[in-house]
């Protein structure tokens, strides 16, 4: 099975300066359009690339360069950019590329995954955007604890989510849902590695909205953050009617987190007030490698931060 990271670098490395030329003496450079690549956005440019990459690759010269031109959008299918070459240095000049999301759903209703695993995401692995009446079951979704924004399943603007037996491991949450999202029913999940099950980040410049989240029966296994609440300082909206039933966790760091003064690059100053209303946090079990970003539940409990600026 072809590996999932290499359709990625297929599609992606064309766009992307892997390393500066500045500096270089002596190389060839081969263009893209010179090989037939359209550059449209809606031609197949695959067979293009391979015959440039091709010639780079049989390139004498010490360095070789694969020259993208900016401000084009090249369409690719998956192929294979195989070696070894002559050049003893290939780069690979052009814009900047955007990891994309493995499967994303907009506006699906009645939408129903079963039984799918996914590996190794660039990104996310499954989006689901403004659907309705979405059921998730037997997935399996594995990616390294060190790759980053790799979230297991996202769901925003969403309503009637059920997601039920599913094994997730991951560099980021395993599932986290979005502002305009409710009535999500999540039973059964194993997460870990991972960053937990989040609701949010929510209210970063806007206002939003997430209500009737159940969370049952789930277990966390070595994961950064358990059940976790995110809202940006100065956003507006509710988070509410939200459950946590029946949770097992096992050597997670924190275990339970609502933080209203979210802030993931720095620390924040401000006074922060966590009002819970209504919330419910039940049968709760386990341990956690340490207590230090966990936070009380109940009503208007009123928590103080460390001196700094979101």
């Amino acid at each position: 099975m072809e590996d999932p990271w290499s359709i990625f670098l297929i599609s992606c490395m064309v766009l992307c300066g892997l390393e500066t030329t500045s500096g270089l003496t002596s190389f060839n450079s081969f263009n893209m359009v010179n090989y037939g690549a359209a550059g449209d956005g809606k031609t197949d440019d695959s067979q293009a690339f391979l015959k440039a990459w091709k010639s780079v690759c049989d390139s004498q010269s010490e360095f070789s360069i694969l020259m993208i031109p900016k401000g084009r959008t090249f369409l690719l299918n998956p192929a294979t950019f195989s070696g070894p070459c002559r050049s003893s240095r290939i780069y690979v000049q052009g814009a900047k590329c955007s990891r994309p999301s493995a499967l994303t759903f907009n506006r699906c209703d009645d939408l129903v995954l079963n039984g799918l695993t996914h590996i190794n995401s660039p990104r996310n692995h499954i989006s689901i955007n403004n659907c309705k009446d979405v059921i998730i079951s037997n997935l399996h979704i594995r990616a390294p604890q060190t790759s980053p924004n790799t979230d297991g399943i996202d769901i925003a603007g969403s309503s009637y989510v059920r997601i039920r037996n599913c094994i997730i491991g991951t560099g980021d949450d395993c599932i986290a849902i979005g502002g305009g999202s409710s009535n999500v029913n999540i039973n059964g999940v194993t997460c870990g590695p991972g960053h937990g099950i989040s609701i949010g980040s929510l209210g970063r410049g806007g206002y939003d909205t997430v209500e009737e989240i159940q969370v049952r029966n789930c277990t966390f296994e070595g994961t950064m953050n358990g059940v976790r609440i995110k809202t940006w300082q100065g956003g507006a909206g509710y988070a509410r009617k939200i459950s946590f039933q029946n949770i097992r966790f096992v050597a997670v760091d924190n275990p339970i987190i609502i933080d209203q003064f979210y802030c993931p690059n720095q620390r924040s100053s401000a006074r922060r007030i966590t009002t819970l209303r209504p919330f419910s946090e039940e049968n709760s079990m386990g341990g956690s490698n340490t207590n230090k970003k966990r936070r009380k539940l109940g009503k208007n409990v009123e928590d103080k931060d460390d001196a700094g600026a979101c």
